[in-house]
């Protein structure tokens, strides 16, 4: 069965070429085998259950269909755990499914047997489905281990920073030599004066009662001084300067 401890392979492990090497190909090697066992164990216990069948009243193609009601069991419930392994977590359906579909295939593979049969007849049928499910459990659990492996070796990799993206140009309307020196001169009297919340032209239009445009031509008009430019362009106003304007 699939299991919920981590088991990837450290991160110094996969940087060694020589070592992940070794360690990819006797992984390969191991699924290689596991995988054929799998295959052989599942045919044998299907092949007995498929007699049972027949034997019991099944033939032709529900026979041939009736171990697949539990064999597919056991594949949909040791999915399902390894989805819930790498997910870290337990899923009790998915064990509850491989349970009985194991519990079952076993079972039955074992009374299956003919009743004047010896012990050693019903060892014999036992150990096909029993392979099957060790042989099985071992394949996912090897795919546990390669997918866990591959998000370890994901996460290590450095974040690429990302440089931001540069900020709009002013307007033309902005661009007036007359306004920079305004607002350098201003600069200055706002450092003499020290931390000073500074005033948008949206709030110099609600405190003088006028439109946002009436300040902006005021300004146009070097009849009111912007303190300096926010990082975002927009034009910044001493309360001093504010309140002069009557």
């Amino acid at each position: 069965m699939a299991h919920t401890e981590d088991t990837a392979t450290p991160p110094a492990e996969i940087n060694n070429p020589t070592r992940w090497n070794a360690d990819l190909g006797l992984a390969n090697a191991a699924a290689a085998v596991t995988i054929a066992l799998t295959a052989v164990a599942f045919w044998l216990s299907y092949a007995h259950l498929h007699d049972v069948a027949g034997a019991h009243g099944l033939d032709g193609e529900r026979a041939w269909a009736w171990p697949a009601t539990l064999d597919l069991f056991i594949v949909t419930g040791e999915l399902l755990m390894l989805r819930a392994a790498l997910q870290r977590r337990i899923d009790p359906w998915a064990i509850a499914l491989t349970v009985a579909g194991s519990g079952g295939s076993i079972a039955l593979n074992v009374f299956g047997v003919d009743p004047d049969a010896e012990l050693l007849d019903y060892i014999v049928a036992g150990i096909p489905p029993t392979a099957a499910l060790l042989a099985f459990g071992a394949l996912m659990r090897q795919i546990h281990q390669h997918l866990a492996t591959r998000v370890a070796a994901t996460s290590e990799q450095p974040l690429q920073s990302v440089a931001p993206p540069p900020l709009p140009e002013l307007p033309s309307a902005f661009a007036d030599p007359g306004i920079d020196a305004a607002i350098e001169e201003a600069m200055r009297t706002v450092a003499a004066d020290g931390a000073v919340e500074l005033m948008t032209v949206a709030d110099v239009a609600r405190t003088r009662g006028v439109a946002e445009g009436t300040v902006r031509s005021w300004v146009n008009r070097n009849r009111l001084a912007p303190a300096r430019r926010a990082a975002d362009g927009r034009l910044l106003f001493h309360p001093v300067a504010v309140a002069e304007l009557d």
